[in-house]
């Protein structure tokens, strides 16, 4: 850039290059935005775009950034931008830089694990993310003022065009064969280590799925509790228990839950339970099933809900079964203990108030 009489303008050019020197730092926080956007946004948190977008962040971003706060300095060019000297006139070329920000994000995701279990957060990939966001958006700040503090052609900017370029030239070459193999196997190494820590960090394992089932007591607008059961219903009108559902299955997941109340009677010694609950012998054989409500909700992972059951049954007796039975989707079309998804249920009695029985059990 130069004034009108030809000669250089330093802080025209300082402008327009400046800004350009802090792209790759801008790009790393949109970058964290956008992860946390694909893996809250209903409708994306279950597609492969969240895989796609939070595994590099997650693997290179805040470790970047960082390095870039402590190394604002480059002097990189065509065609030394892609070659293995670590240090360079107190700078850190860009193939270290994206070595050591591998390592450095892995270690920072390690100290946000220790952080986070230390505080009533709960550890999971959105926590995790916005934290690692804000830890990359400060640092990228301080690399972006340190930047500002130096010579503007003494800034490092990532020499994205150059280095694929240098590095294709390195395995085309006769004369640095040998070196062009060393790039593309430092490169293919960075990138299946990205891809796998990545990976296990955005996908969780399996086994770490599950799904939240249980039973809570209490009266409308009262705190509700996991005690003081029913072990009698029916007998002042109808009754009322809140079912509980928690979706830890890392996708929205849509629930149906059947409400049983089941007469069962002792197999005999060779029998086993028809519903899968109990194998062995003198098991439990359901008799006779009497469906007291059935609904569907649909959850986003980490989302929970508690819905009030009422209990109006007309089957009557002593020591009959009242069982919950949650499906992921649809059920099939006779839901029993043994084809549920989860399962929970009460020992109950309940008083046949046509003849005026007393069906308490006895202490």
């Amino acid at each position: 850039m130069t004034d009108l009489d030809g000669s250089p303008n330093p802080d025209a050019e300082q402008s327009v290059v400046g800004t350009y020197r802090s792209t790759d730092l801008v790009f790393t926080v949109l970058l964290g935005l956008a992860s946390v956007i694909v893996s809250v946004a209903p409708g994306i948190q279950d597609t492969l775009l969240r895989p796609i977008i939070t595994l590099p962040f997650l693997t290179v971003s805040p470790g970047y950034a960082v390095i870039s706060a402590l190394y604002p300095m480059g002097q990189e060019t065509e065609e030394t931008s892609f070659e293995f000297d670590y240090y360079s006139g107190g700078n850190i070329r860009t193939p270290a830089r994206i070595g050591l920000s591998v390592s450095m994000s892995l270690a920072l995701l390690a100290v946000f694990g220790v952080l986070l279990s230390f505080s009533p957060f709960q550890i999971d990939l959105t926590t995790v993310l916005v934290l690692t966001v804000g830890c990359t958006t400060l640092c990228s700040a301080i690399a972006i003022r340190r930047r500002r503090s130096l010579p503007v052609r003494s800034r490092y900017s990532f020499p994205l065009g150059s280095t694929i370029r240098s590095a294709l030239q390195g395995v085309s070459s006769p004369g640095s064969w040998q070196k062009g193999v060393v790039n593309v196997a430092v490169i293919v190494s960075i990138l299946l280590l990205i891809g796998a820590v990545g990976y296990t960090l955005a996908v969780p394992p399996q086994d770490e799925r599950f799904s939240e089932f249980y039973l809570l007591t209490g009266a409308e607008g009262e705190e509700l509790s996991a005690d003081g059961y029913p072990t009698m219903i029916g007998e002042n009108g109808t009754d009322s228990i809140v079912v509980a559902i928690g979706n830890q299955e890392y996708e929205t997941t849509d629930y149906t839950v059947v409400v049983q109340l089941q007469r069962v009677r002792d197999g005999g010694p060779n029998s086993t339970d028809t519903d899968g609950e109990d194998t062995r012998p003198s098991a439990l054989s359901v008799i006779e099933t009497e469906t007291l409500d059935r609904y569907t909700t649909r959850l986003a992972h980490g989302e929970s809900t508690n819905r009030r059951v009422t209990l109006a049954p007309t089957m009557t007796g002593e020591d009959l079964r009242l069982a919950f039975l949650l499906y992921r989707g649809a059920p099939p079309d006779g839901p029993t203990i043994a084809n549920a998804y989860r399962v929970t249920h009460l020992w109950v009695d309940v008083p046949d108030e046509s003849t005026g029985s007393d069906t308490t059990k006895a202490e």
